[in-house]
């Protein structure tokens, strides 16, 4: 019971910290990389501003969740890009980019690989993407 206690814990702790940067890249390319490379030294700042042993904790989640070794890191990443897509699902077709049409049908596919689960979830999206771009008479572009 501690180890899934600890789990939802690290989880909900590092959850939120890319959330924002598909849409980005999705739109600037490359020139996101730059802007990757200055998040991750303004969070690396932040957690070494914090108390110990706070901030050797955090440091160690940050490093495991980029590690992508554990089960909670791969659930953790493949969760970060399906959310990217559900927030696309959510927001008016006008605002999507033309390259995300087709994205947006397999963006996280790769993360997903890893669990059944995930993958089950994953298809539940796209088929959620699916029947947006249907419902708004829009189709893939390559």
């Amino acid at each position: 019971m501690k180890k899934s206690a600890k789990i939802g814990d690290n989880f909900i702790r590092v959850a939120g910290k890319h959330s924002e940067n598909l849409i980005n890249y999705l739109r600037y390319g490359a020139a996101c990389a730059a802007d990757e490379a200055a998040e991750e030294a303004l969070l690396s700042r932040w957690v070494d501003s914090l108390p110990e042993p706070v901030c050797t904790e955090m440091r160690t989640l940050y490093a495991e969740m980029a590690a992508l070794q554990t089960t909670e890191a791969k659930i953790y990443k493949a969760l970060d890009k399906m959310e990217a897509i559900v927030q696309h699902n959510e927001s008016a077709i006008a605002t999507w980019e033309p390259q995300e049409y087709a994205l947006n049908l397999t963006y996280g596919v790769e993360q997903s690989q890893f669990s059944p689960y995930m993958q089950a979830l994953r298809e539940a999206i796209r088929q959620e993407t699916l029947r947006k771009m249907e419902q708004e008479g829009a189709t893939p572009q390559p």
